[in-house]
């Protein structure tokens, strides 16, 4: 019975030593992972901070507005993500930004449909041991869809189509902001045009005593 419980008890301390033993060779393995993985992650990522002031659609043309944080960090660029929902655009501008600096940035959509994009998102850039390290995104904007999409030449801005064309023509005024083809009224005259002797210019005729286009 002695040799037994004796047995017995050495059993379980050579348990116990492997389970130790494992235990430390895990604790081994973890430590350099993080380790490792702080080296990776530097503060850069968490103290630069870019935010997008404002941002506007003209044609395939994408005006961009961005303030930088406080947050210290070597600052080398920005990546533009711009977004329909289903397809996205990048776009990288190698410029830095000081503490608290305002600029603006225009790209140019190629494979995008301008009237419908619908974010953009803006991701820092920073130097970490002499090389570019791509950030998270930062602030991401949401632009106002035209619906229904602008028609040629109009263009979507801030969620309105405007009218593109250049009327030169004295007697006829456009309203640019209902869109093209909107004839607003005859410059300075209460009334549009007179149906007995016109007023108005092609491709629009008088009807009502307002310029309407032809049908």
């Amino acid at each position: 019975m002695h040799k037994k419980g004796l047995s017995e008890v050495v059993t379980t301390l050579i348990i116990v030593l492997i389970a130790l033993a494992a235990i430390g060779i895990v604790w081994v393995v973890i430590s350099n992972l993080i380790s490792s993985g702080s080296e990776e992650i530097g503060l850069e990522q968490f103290s630069i901070d870019v935010d997008i002031l404002s941002a506007s659609i003209s044609g395939n043309d994408v005006t961009i507005t961005v303030k930088r944080s406080s947050g210290d960090g070597n600052l080398t660029g920005m990546k533009f993500i711009l977004s329909d929902g289903l397809n996205s655009e990048d776009f990288t501008e190698s410029e830095s930004l000081a503490k608290l600096q305002t600029k603006t940035f225009v790209v140019t959509l190629i494979s995008l449909d301008s009237n419908s994009v619908k974010t953009v998102s803006v991701a820092p850039i920073y130097s970490r041991n002499n090389e570019d390290v791509l950030g998270g995104v930062t602030d991401t904007y949401n632009f106002k869809i035209c619906t229904p999409a602008c028609t040629n030449p109009d263009i979507c801005v801030n969620g309105r189509c405007v009218c593109t064309e250049t009327r030169t023509d004295e007697e006829v005024c456009i309203d640019e902001e209902a869109g093209c083809g909107n004839v607003q009224d005859i410059c300075g005259d209460i009334v549009d045009c007179d149906e007995a002797t016109g007023g108005c210019v092609d491709p629009y005729s008088c009807s009502g005593n307002s310029c309407v286009p032809f049908t």
